[in-house]
């Protein structure tokens, strides 16, 4: 597998302050990934993990990797003598079980570790016969997993800075979007406009491994898309989706992608071509630019003005209107903005002062026809308190750069 993650790797990520938090993310992201539809996956992670209670809950309905059928109640530990934190856990929850039948319950512990002694620790516990089973993973079953899991492999090298080449986890493609301005740009603005589209992307990901294209002025900008429509899913129904979401970059990675396992969520561009005859097994959107893709491709329409400045107030970001010294109103700031739609190259009249103090706002409409971009342009210039055109907002190095229309 072209994801590369060895055990040492699990080791010294192990030792973070932070992993205690995050380790539980890990396992429930391979767990939707290994199972697809268990009837419970319940591990809290970040600052939940400090609730009470254990660590985490399965309920699933067949055995698969070694996974227990039925109800498991784990717990996970980071600490370096594992076997002192496995009885500390398993003799804790023995004596009080927190409401659970043990007899019909398997106890689970997992580390990040490497652990030798897991396989006889396992086995003389269940012989005690306390619970109905007793099962321990550890470094070696996280990353045979992962194995099976490219999507979750991806952004755990992502998380503990290993990277593959070619292929990268949604999720993280999203938060670079976000994190791209400053103040962050809140991906639903991704949407604005398009709620046809993103119903269409919404039964798409939800239903059987399909192909489809998907018209957008960027890879930049369908990712985010597909991104933000997975987060206005329930949050229960978004780990499933993170699990198996890549973006595929190349031909190669495509190819080891699609040989990995079966229903992933893979975002390709045009330089991922041809398609891998498994490619069927999986959810494939290609992005295609504007005007190339075939009559049932999803086209990312161009957002509207208006329906850009009702979201900028929804999210509270239109701090200031003014005009002149005074306030001016929404209509009026409507009305400066579609005054100006396809002027890109006028400026505002002697005396006008208009700041809308929005500096997040850029990234999907670049690149768009050109009275879309107009009308971007006229905003982002107007929300800067602009008079030279023809630069976009902020780039990844904190600069404003030129654009061509």
């Amino acid at each position: 597998m072209y994801v590369l993650i060895p055990a040492e790797h699990l080791n010294v990520w192990a030792s973070r302050y932070t992993t205690p938090a995050e380790f539980p993310r890990l396992v429930r992201l391979l767990l939707w990934a290994e199972l697809r539809t268990p009837r419970v996956i319940n591990f809290p992670a970040d600052e939940a993990v400090r609730y009470q209670g254990y660590d985490g809950q399965l309920d699933n309905a067949t055995t698969k990797a070694g996974l227990p059928e039925g109800l498991s109640v784990w717990e996970l530990g980071t600490n370096r003598d594992i076997k002192a934190k496995a009885d500390e856990d398993y003799e804790k929850r023995t004596k009080n079980s927190v409401g659970i039948d043990r007899a019909s319950t398997t106890f689970v512990f997992a580390t990040p570790r490497t652990w030798p002694g897991k396989a006889a620790w396992a086995q003389a516990r269940s012989d005690e016969k306390f619970w109905r089973r007793v099962l321990a993973f550890d470094a070696e079953d996280l990353l045979q997993w992962m194995e099976h899991s490219p999507a979750v492999a991806v952004w755990f090298g992502r998380l503990t800075g290993l990277t593959p080449r070619g292929v990268r986890d949604l999720q993280g493609s999203l938060e670079d979007y976000r994190l791209a301005t400053q103040p962050a740009f809140d991906p639903a603005g991704a949407l604005i406009g398009r709620q046809l589209q993103v119903e269409s992307m919404i039964r798409i990901l939800t239903s059987d491994p399909t192909a489809i294209e998907l018209e957008a002025a960027n890879r930049e900008e369908a990712e985010a898309f597909v991104g933000a429509c997975i987060t206005t899913l329930p949050q229960d129904q978004q780990d499933p989706q993170w699990a198996r979401a890549l973006c595929v970059d190349d031909s190669d990675a495509l190819r080891q992608v699609a040989a990995t396992g079966e229903q992933f969520l893979l975002i390709v561009g045009e330089g991922a071509s041809p398609l891998p005859a498994n490619a069927r097994k999986h959810t494939i959107v290609r992005v295609v630019p504007p005007g190339k893709g075939s009559a049932a491709a999803i086209v990312l329409a161009d957002p509207k003005m208006r329906q850009l400045i009702d979201w900028v107030e929804r999210q509270g970001a239109l701090i200031a209107m003014r005009h002149c010294g005074g306030a001016m109103t929404r209509q009026e700031a409507l009305s400066v903005c579609d005054a100006r739609t396809c002027a890109q190259d006028h400026r505002p009249p002697l005396g006008l002062s208009l700041k809308l103090r929005l500096r997040w706002l850029r990234p999907c409409w670049w690149g768009l026809g050109i009275p879309a971009i107009a009308r971007i342009k006229r905003l982002w210039h107007l929300c800067q308190g602009q008079t030279t055109h023809g630069l976009r907002p902020q780039s990844d190095h904190g600069r404003s750069v030129p654009i061509h229309s």
